[in-house]
């Protein structure tokens, strides 16, 4: 299994899509007691670019792809699965987090196929 970050807005079926693949599962929202989503993504990132047969997934994903991005040479990872559709309905605060997903994932992507990342 290819290590595998999944992003998306909430309620996309990230966490769903992440138990289907198995292998070990890292989840964003584990990190909530770190602080903010910027302390959240930090401590995601730590988990990137590791070797062996994960899924990291979460709405702060995304942003710890960025900042692993900022500070390591390689690939932090081989597989992004992005997810867009949610499938219930969002409050606009969720929608707002849903955009700015898909805002740093193209922020991104140039730098993540450089690198070989897959993305789909």
């Amino acid at each position: 299994m290819p290590r595998t970050v999944i992003v998306g807005g909430p309620k996309c079926g990230k966490t769903t899509r992440a138990v289907a693949m198995g292998g070990d599962i890292i989840s964003t929202d584990g990190f909530a007691s770190a602080g903010d989503f910027s302390a959240q993504s930090e401590a995601a990132a730590k988990h990137l670019g590791g070797d062996g047969d994960w899924v990291l997934e979460g709405v702060t994903a995304v942003r710890a792809l960025r900042k692993w991005l900022r500070t390591h040479d390689g690939k932090p990872c081989d597989v992004v699965v992005n997810l867009t559709t949610a499938y219930q309905p969002l409050s606009p605060g969720q929608q707002a987090l849903g955009k700015g997903c898909q805002t740093v994932l193209r922020e991104i992507t140039p730098e993540l196929r450089k690198r070989g990342v897959e993305l789909l």
